[in-house]
C-alpha cells in the first residue's frame, strides 16, 4: 500500500511542487476526490486518479501518521 500511496503522490503532488502540472488523459471523474487512507487504495482508484482526473486528499489520520513521521526525520537528522 505504501508503494501506491508513492506512486499516487508522485503523480498529482511532485509535479504540483516542481511548477508543473498533470494532465489526465481524459477528466471524466475530474469530479470525485478520493481519499487515501494509507490502507486501502485499488488500482481502479489509481486508474481513476492517473487516467480520469480523479482528484486526492489525504484523510486525517493520513495526515497525523506523515506529520508523526517527519517530526522522527527531524529528530533523526537532529
Amino acid at each position: 500500500m505504501r508503494a501506491l500511496f508513492l506512486v499516487i503522490f508522485s503523480l498529482v503532488a511532485l509535479p504540483a511542487v516542481a511548477g508543473q502540472t498533470y494532465t489526465p488523459c481524459d477528466e471524466t471523474l475530474s469530479g470525485q476526490t478520493i481519499t487515501l487512507t494509507g490502507r486501502d487504495l485499488t488500482i481502479e482508484q489509481i486508474v481513476d486518479i492517473a487516467r480520469h482526473g480523479a482528484k486526492v486528499q489525504l484523510s486525517l489520520e493520513a495526515r497525523q501518521r506523515e506529520a508523526d513521521n517527519y517530526g522522527l526525520l527531524l529528530e533523526a537528522t537532529a
